[in-house]
């Protein structure tokens, strides 16, 4: 999803199996369940001449994106 910064943030869902390492401490057992994990993605260019300005730019990008997902989060619960 485009963010009103212009970051491009994306959240995938995907599935791993937890491992139980055996009295060895070498080898390892798969456990047949298959447990939930989430990928973030954060993506923008920035085009600026010094790097002090695009780490401000990242800073002020950060906490509007940390705001906009807040804002997300409310919907989704009062949609509940």
């Amino acid at each position: 999803m485009q963010l009103n910064n212009d970051m491009d943030l994306t959240i995938h869902k995907s599935w791993y199996n937890r491992t139980e390492v055996q009295s060895d401490g070498i080898t390892q057992i798969v456990q047949p369940k298959r447990y939930p994990m989430y990928i973030l993605e954060l993506q923008k260019i920035y085009q600026m001449e010094s790097k002090a300005e695009v780490i401000d730019q990242i800073i002020s990008d950060l906490q509007s994106t940390i705001a906009e997902l807040e804002e997300m989060k409310q919907k989704e619960e009062v949609e509940r």
